[in-house]
């Protein structure tokens, strides 16, 4: 079948619908009026009958917002949108294709509304097929454009399409899109490429001052399969972008970027907010002295609020060598997110940058030995402790899970403030994207060993530098290895609770993202719990006694010593401190759904198959029985999350109704906001 991109239909006031899909999927889907409504499950509006609705008395401009508002959340999948077939999930229906164009379709004054909203179609411009791109380019009058270059070569195609030949953008597509771009450059409200060449930079940049521009994105994508030749400082001589209103720009290191008044390219964003400098391939940067332009970047955005920096791992920066010893101080500066090896030497770069530790703070790193890995935590876990100190950060995550594709650990901790978070947390992933959005106080880090030899390092590195005792809330996942021979993490926990985690009034047990792992090795949440339960550990037991704890090996090696005195309650009768005396509330997530097998292995990234939930109740059980026979019993206990279906739901439904009998008696008060929601 040829490749067809078609206008729908109803856009040019026809009858018939012609849906555009992406040519990916080489179809075109001719649809009536009729099918059209039973699809969208409603009948397609009368305008005569309509005329006395309220909706129909609502002002044109407030109309439009509300047009606004649909386009950002049913966007139109654009012909070269990669994201269009993403693993795990379906084909986009033909409503995802259209987005908030079907719209028009609605009635007679919503069409008319839509077809005015210039704004709209400066959004899709670049994402339409040549006919309607041309239609949604008059449509857009001299509203700014939302400019977007695919690269030369996309995404691999998924494996359903790869005997295609017809896969892919003809050669003329981008072409096309690159002509458009210099000829509306002026236009541009975001632009993004990924591998201009030294040509496209000057047709479309020259010299000229971009008012409109808000947004600017520049990866660096030149691999050596690519015929696109990748610019140079010299090719693109004193070439300058300066847009006085960029709000926000995403650049990568490895740009041919000019500095110290050298050729390359300029440029001059006075207005910037946030900053994103994108890390590349180990081969394309080499060189340090190539970053000396980022500074006077960042200088000149005297109002610039986030800064987010990543650095390739075979890079050895010297900041202090680099820029001198004049510093960067940014006062507006609030976020802070830097990720790169040890010897990028961070801690220079957020020094030069403020005098105080920003209110939210991020430092992450890949593929570290534990010596540096050790060393990493206790470099940047110092930098969270005086946040701690600075900041009204209440809560905290601390995770260690164990990965086999890739084979490497991750340790993480991040401690952030509660005050600004809503609704509850079922998922590792709903937590922390809850954090980064809208936390305003936050410090956190993250390290990636090479191989699985974590253990308690970790803690024991960071619990001297965090035993201020200021955390009410700990956020704890089931996902490390489930070796029940092997308890060095559980006691590590144990030893970092007592030390700095004594005030907490409320433990989290929410489910983490995994790779696919035999059934064996799947834990629930609630199998943090189990830190709550003392085991026998002679590290401990010294730590107990309010003694000096002997270092490890690793830890030696830094001159740290865990030396702070306990903070538990002595429970009489039982002959050891408690953990968290003052706790009172667990909030406990379920998610139970189906789930597949392959060679062994659960294809299930989050949650647990119906077979374990007996496994998550005995879990909870065993800890609350605990803490009610050392006459501390828990008041309130909250159960979230659910089942993704009622059959899912039916399979454990007598053995629910039994172990809620059970924690009834175990706490004073049982609160159970579990659902059945398939999007869990």
């Amino acid at each position: 079948m040829a490749r067809c991109y078609t206008c729908p239909q109803w856009l040019n006031s026809n009858n018939d619908y012609l849906v555009l899909i992406h040519p990916a999927y080489l179809m075109h889907w001719r649809i009536s009026t009729s099918r059209l409504a039973t699809l969208n499950r409603r009948p397609v509006s009368n305008p005569t009958s309509a005329e006395g609705s309220p909706i129909s008395r609502v002002p044109d401009d407030v109309l439009y917002l509300v047009f606004a508002f649909v386009a950002r959340a049913e966007p139109i999948r654009g012909i070269h949108d990669i994201s269009q077939k993403i693993p795990d999930q379906e084909n986009p229906t033909y409503h995802e294709c259209l987005g908030w164009m079907r719209l028009s379709a609605i009635c007679r004054r919503w069409r008319t509304v839509l077809l005015t909203s210039a704004s709209l179609w400066a959004d899709v411009v670049f994402f339409l097929p040549p006919g309607i791109a041309s239609l949604a380019l008059a449509r857009s009058g001299g509203a700014s454009l939302d400019i977007h270059i695919p690269c030369t070569k996309g995404s691999p195609p998924p494996r359903d399409l790869k005997s295609s030949k017809s896969w892919g953008l003809p050669h003329t597509h981008r072409e096309r899109l690159l002509h458009l771009a210099a000829a509306h450059a002026l236009r541009m409200k975001r632009f993004a490429a990924a591998d201009l060449t030294t040509r496209h930079y000057q047709i479309i940049f020259g010299n000229m001052t971009f008012d409109s521009l808000y947004d600017l994105d520049l990866a660096y994508e030149y691999h050596s399969t690519h015929t696109t030749p990748a610019p140079t400082r010299k090719g693109l001589g004193y070439l300058c972008i300066f847009a006085p209103h960029a709000y926000r720009a995403r650049l990568s290191i490895a740009l041919p970027i000019a500095y110290n008044g050298g050729q390359g390219l300029s440029l001059w964003l006075p207005n910037l907010r946030y900053l994103y400098l994108d890390t590349v391939p180990v081969d394309q940067l080499t060189n340090a002295t190539d970053l000396r332009w980022i500074a006077p970047l960042i200088r000149g955005a005297v109002g610039l609020q986030h800064l987010k920096m990543e650095f390739p791992a075979n890079v050895i920066i010297d900041w202090n060598r680099l820029y001198g010893e004049d510093p960067l101080h940014l006062l507006a500066l609030c976020s802070v997110d830097l990720g790169g090896p040890l010897r990028v030497r961070m801690d220079q770069l957020l020094s030069r940058l403020c005098e105080v530790v920003p209110p939210w703070m991020r430092f992450r790193s890949n593929h570290l030995n534990l010596r540096d890995g050790l060393e990493f935590i206790k470099l940047y876990g110092e930098i969270i402790g005086h946040s701690l100190c600075t900041y009204p950060l209440d809560s905290m995550h601390i995770s260690a899970q164990e990965w086999w594709e890739p084979f490497m650990s991750i340790f993480s901790l991040t401690a952030f403030s509660s005050d600004n978070l809503t609704g509850s947390h079922p998922c590792l992933d709903d937590l922390l994207e809850n954090v980064h959005r809208s936390a305003y106080h936050s410090a956190g880090l993250e390290v990636r060993f090479q191989q699985h030899t974590l253990k308690r390092d970790a803690l024991d590195t960071l619990t001297p530098l965090l035993a201020q005792d200021l955390i009410r809330e700990i956020f704890l996942d089931g996902c490390i290895s489930n070796k029940l021979d092997d308890c060095e993490w559980e006691n590590a926990m144990r030893r970092f609770m007592h030390s700095c985690l004594s005030a907490v009034t409320t433990l989290h047990c929410i489910e983490a993202r995994r790779n696919n792992i035999f059934m064996s090795y799947i834990l629930p949440c609630t199998a943090a719990l189990r830190v709550l339960i003392p085991r026998d550990d002679p590290m401990e037991q010294v730590h107990l006694q309010g003694q000096e704890l002997e270092p490890s090996d690793s830890a030696s090696n830094h001159q740290s010593q865990v030396t702070t005195p306990p903070y538990g309650k002595f429970v009489a009768g039982v002959g050891r401190t408690c953990l968290l005396p003052a706790l009172h509330t667990v909030v406990v997530s379920m998610r139970v759904a189906d789930y597949e097998t392959k060679n062994g292995y659960v294809l299930m990234s989050v949650g647990i198959p119906s077979p374990l939930v007996r496994l998550w109740w005995d879990e909870l059980v065993k800890a609350l029985r605990y803490r009610c026979e050392i006459g501390l019993p828990l008041r309130t206990l909250r159960i979230i999350g659910g089942w993704t279906s009622e059959k899912v739901r039916g399979r454990t439904a007598k053995l629910d109704g039994k172990m809620l009998r059970c924690v009834t008696e175990l706490v004073n008060e049982l609160i159970d906001e579990r659902k059945v929601d398939p999007k869990l």
